[in-house]
C-alpha cells in the first residue's frame, strides 16, 4: 500500500475541465486507473462524476498517455478530463448556495499497476468554481 499524494483540483462550471499528471518513479503501461468525484468521501451511491480508464479523446474520464525513461526512471503521463456538459450538468455538481461560491467536493484516483495492487494514489478537494459566461 502506498501513501496517496493531495492534489486539489479547480474546476471552471462552464468549461471543459483537463488535467495531466505526471507519475515519476512508475511505469502505467497496462495499469487500471479509476476515478471518481463524490460530495464527499465515502458517499454511497453512485458517483457525481465517474471516470472510468481508456476513454476516447473528448469524452469524460481518464486517459493513459506514455511513459517516457530518464536515467533508469519512469515517468508515466496520464490526463483526465470532465467535459463541458457534465461540468455544467447540474445533476453531476450541484449548484452552490449562493450564486457565485464555489462548491467542494471530494476526488481520488485509484490505480491498479499490471501486475500489482490496486490503491489510492491521489485524492483531494474538487472544487467546481461560479462562473460567468455561460
Amino acid at each position: 500500500m502506498i501513501t496517496p499524494g493531495t492534489l486539489n483540483l479547480r474546476a471552471g462550471r462552464h468549461v471543459p475541465f483537463t488535467y495531466t499528471m505526471d507519475f515519476v518513479g512508475i511505469d502505467l503501461t497496462g495499469a487500471d486507473l479509476q476515478a471518481q468525484v463524490r460530495l464527499k468521501p465515502d458517499t454511497p451511491g453512485s458517483p457525481l462524476i465517474d471516470l472510468p480508464d481508456g476513454v476516447l479523446s473528448g469524452a469524460t474520464g481518464l486517459r493513459f498517455l506514455s511513459v517516457s525513461t530518464t536515467d533508469g526512471i519512469p515517468t508515466s503521463i496520464v490526463t483526465m478530463f470532465i467535459t463541458e456538459a457534465d461540468m455544467e450538468d447540474g445533476a453531476k455538481v450541484p449548484s452552490a448556495v449562493e450564486p457565485g461560491d464555489d462548491v467542494t467536493l471530494s476526488w481520488d484516483m485509484q490505480i491498479t499497476p499490471s501486475g500489482g495492487v490496486k490503491s489510492v494514489y491521489l485524492r483531494g478537494a474538487f472544487i467546481v468554481e461560479g462562473g460567468v459566461t455561460q
